[in-house]
């Protein structure tokens, strides 16, 4: 996948690159899911695998995006659970 690919994935989804990101398993303060977005999207950085992946499947199931926000969300309570 490139970086237009996952920006038309994002755009046709209507959503902004932080809630795309967060989506999609990129955790960190705001304006580190953003850059890391961004270079995703303008080919600066290799987009992995498995965001690939789950961007295919925020595109092609109509609740995908609300499904990877919710599994994204306990992922991120179960690392904070085992931090502290």
């Amino acid at each position: 996948m490139t970086g237009k690919d996952l920006r038309k994935i994002r755009e046709d989804l209507g959503v902004s690159p932080l809630r795309f990101g967060r989506a999609i398993g990129t955790f960190g303060e705001t304006t580190s899911v953003q850059k890391t977005m961004w270079r995703y999207e303008s080919g600066n950085r290799t987009i992995p695998h498995s965001v690939a992946i789950l961007a295919l499947i925020a595109k092609r199931n109509r609740y995908g995006l609300k499904i990877l926000e919710d599994a994204a969300e306990q992922n991120a309570a179960l690392y904070i659970i085992k931090v502290v």
